[in-house]
């Protein structure tokens, strides 16, 4: 899903604020995505400069004005587009980076390559930690548990590029007690 489709979506909802966006799509999806406010209002105001949404400033007491955004019938359709096209989970061929570097590895490579690809292995193990701890936070109104999904669409992929990053190690170890001669 990407943020722009994900900001449209919330829009057609209701107008909002840049901070009603980011606690709305947090409340929604948790710690899972990492959306940062500086992604939201880039986002905001790409999607403003391309016609799908407008905004306008709304003072509340002493306080700076805020914008508050609004979805233009162009974001609605785009919206409505976007939802009727359906999508593949991977949209591009896999491609693995830690695998193109194997590609290229020669003897004197090795202690380099096996170090990049421990660090790898830690930030894996780290997000595989961290989808663990996401907490569970199942719909109340028995609506679609769209974090149950993605908590488990995340874990499976930090797992599966855990293993990636373990199987590289290995056979690059392999490689290596071989004499290194080729690939």
């Amino acid at each position: 899903m990407s943020i722009k489709y994900a900001l449209l979506g919330l829009m057609r909802e209701e107008p909002m604020h840049g901070y009603r966006v980011k606690e709305t799509f947090d409340r929604r999806v948790g710690a899972l995505w990492g959306l940062t406010r500086p992604q939201i209002y880039q986002t905001l105001n790409a999607l403003e400069r391309a016609g799908l949404l407008a905004s306008h400033g709304e003072r509340v007491g002493s306080r700076p004005a805020r914008r508050i955004y609004t979805l233009t019938d162009g974001g609605r359709r785009a919206f409505e587009r976007w939802l009727d096209a359906g999508s593949v989970c991977r949209a591009r061929p896999f491609r693995a980076d830690v695998l193109l570097r194997l590609l290229f590895v020669r003897e004197r490579d090795g202690p380099s390559i096996d170090a990049a690809l421990g660090r790898a292995e830690q930030r894996a193990l780290q997000l595989v930690d961290r989808v663990a701890r996401a907490r569970d936070r199942a719909p109340r109104d028995g609506g679609i548990d769209i974090c149950g999904m993605l908590r488990e669409g995340a874990a499976r992929q930090a797992e599966a590029d855990l293993e990636l990053v373990r199987r590289c190690r290995a056979e690059l170890a392999r490689w290596s007690a071989r004499g290194a001669r080729s690939l």
